[in-house]
C-alpha cells in the first residue's frame, strides 16, 4: 500500500513487496520496521530502518536510487550487488546516504528502492520518494534606511519555492580586518533578520562596531529549509553623511553653537573663548584633494590645528603644531543642520572635535570625544568677509 505524502518532510512511502526463493528451507523474507528519513537537505538525505530476519542474519541491503529527471540515467549499474548503493549495517540498524552528487546534482523528486536480502536469497522491498530542493532563495529590493549616527537598517525582500529558514546579516567595517564581525554569524541569532512576510530587516548598531562612523559592509545570506543559500551585500559608507565642501580657501571663526565661544589659539593650545576679534581666533581653511581642510592659525602662520599624536582616545588634546599635512591635521566637515557642522579628523573614525563639557568659561579646553552630534561638537564656520590676511597658504613638506 502507499502511505500519505508528508508535505513537511517531502517523503512518501510504498509498502511493501515480499519475495521468497522456491525450494529453500527458509522462505521467510527479512522484516523492515522503523523506516525513517533524516538529514534532508539540498545535498541529499539519509534513509534508516531496522531490518531483522528469522535466520538472524542479513546478507545486504541495497538502495538503488534515481531522480524523476531524465529517466533512470543516474541509476547505479548492477545495483543488486553494487557496493556503492549498499547500506551500512550495525546490528539490526541499516542506513544509507543518498548524495545528490551521485545523481548529477539534480533537484526534484528522488525515488529510492530498498531491498533487504537474507542469506537464503529472500528479500523484501520498500519504496520511498523524497523531494530534494536545490533551488536557491531570491533576494531583491535591498536598501539601507533610517541612517543615524548610532545605527542604520538594512531591508530586503526574500522569496523561495519552499520556505525560508533564516536570513543572516553579518556586518563589519572596512577598518580592522573584520575584527568586529560576530562569530558564528551563519547561525548566530544576533545576526538574524526580523521577518514580516517576505520582508526582512536588520538594524546595525554603531556601538557593536567600535563606535566607528564609516565604511560599513553588510552581507545578506538567505537560507531555505533545505539549506540552499543566496547572498548579496550592501554598504553604508557613512553614518553622518558626506563631508562638505564649503569653499577652497577662506578665513573664518569656529564657533560652538551652544556656548557662542570661538576656538582660540592659546599659546599653541586650543581653547574656547568669547569672541574678541583677535588673530588668535581666526583660522585659514584650505581644502585638500580628499575634501578635508587644513586649518591654520592666523596668529601662527606656520602652525595648523592638530590632534596630538593622532591618538584615537576620548580626551585627546587638540592644539596647533607646525604644519605637515598629516591625517591628524586634516579635518572634514559633516553637516548637522543649516550651516553647522561636526569637525572630524581624517585619522579618526570614531571621534570629533569637542569643547569640553560645552562650557562657556573662557579657556575651556578643546579635545576629541566620541562623536554623537552632541552640544559640545556642533560648530558654525563663520567666514570672515575682509581683505585676505597676509598669511600664505601653508607649504606642506613632501
Amino acid at each position: 500500500y502507499t502511505g500519505t505524502y508528508d508535505s513537511m518532510s517531502g517523503c512518501s512511502f510504498t509498502k511493501y513487496r515480499v519475495y521468497s526463493v522456491t525450494g529453500q528451507s527458509d522462505t521467510t523474507p527479512p522484516n523492515i520496521t522503523d523506516f525513517r528519513i533524516s538529514d534532508l537537505s539540498h545535498t541529499g538525505y539519509t534513509v534508516s530502518m531496522r531490518v531483522t530476519d528469522n535466520s538472524g542474519s542479513i546478507n545486504r541491503v541495497q538502495f538503488p536510487t534515481w531522480t524523476n529527471a531524465n529517466g533512470q540515467d543516474d541509476l547505479a549499474p548492477n545495483w543488486e550487488t553494487n557496493s556503492s548503493v549498499s547500506g551500512t549495517i550495525s546490528g539490526d540498524q541499516v542506513s544509507y546516504r543518498v548524495d545528490v552528487g551521485d545523481h548529477n546534482f539534480e533537484g526534484g523528486i528522488y525515488t529510492t528502492h530498498v531491498y533487504a536480502y537474507d542469506n537464503s536469497g529472500n528479500y523484501r522491498k520498500e519504496t520511498i520518494e523524497v523531494l530534494v530542493d536545490r533551488e536557491r532563495p531570491v533576494i531583491t529590493n535591498v536598501r539601507v534606511t533610517d541612517v543615524t549616527i548610532d545605527r542604520y537598517t538594512v531591508c530586503c525582500t526574500v522569496t523561495d519555492n519552499t520556505a525560508i529558514a533564516r536570513v543572516q546579516f553579518p556586518t563589519w567595517t572596512t577598518y580592522g580586518d573584520q575584527d568586529d564581525l560576530i562569530a558564528d554569524w551563519t547561525i548566530n541569532p544576533n545576526c538574524s533578520g526580523t521577518a514580516n512576510g517576505n520582508e526582512y530587516s536588520f538594524t546595525v548598531y554603531r556601538h557593536q562596531h567600535g563606535n566607528e562612523m564609516f565604511g560599513y559592509i553588510t552581507h545578506i545570506y538567505a537560507f531555505d529549509i533545505f539549506g540552499n543559500l543566496e547572498c548579496t551585500s550592501v554598504e553604508c559608507p557613512s553614518l553622518i553623511g558626506d563631508s562638505q565642501n564649503i569653499g577652497e580657501s577662506f578665513n573664518a571663526y569656529i564657533t560652538n553653537c551652544t556656548t557662542g565661544t570661538v576656538l582660540t589659539n592659546d599659546n599653541d593650545n586650543v581653547s574656547g573663548r568669547h569672541k574678541n576679534g583677535s588673530d588668535a581666533q581666526k583660522w585659514k581653511f584650505v581644502r585638500q584633494s580628499d575634501n578635508s581642510y587644513i586649518i591654520t592659525s592666523i596668529s601662527a602662520p606656520d602652525k595648523s590645528l592638530d590632534l596630538d599624536g593622532a591618538t584615537d582616545l576620548d580626551g585627546t588634546n587638540v592644539w596647533v603644531y607646525p604644519t605637515h599635512g598629516g591625517e591628524n591635521q586634516r579635518w572634514k566637515l559633516y553637516r548637522y543642520r543649516d550651516d553647522s557642522y561636526m569637525i572630524v579628523p581624517v585619522c579618526n573614525r570614531v571621534r570629533a572635535l569637542d569643547l569640553d563639557c560645552y562650557s562657556s568659561v573662557d579657556g575651556t579646553n578643546v579635545h576629541t570625544y566620541t562623536a554623537a552630534w552632541g552640544l559640545a561638537q556642533i560648530f558654525t564656520i563663520d567666514k570672515i568677509i575682509e581683505e585676505p590676511s597676509a598669511i600664505q597658504t601653508p607649504s606642506i613638506p613632501t
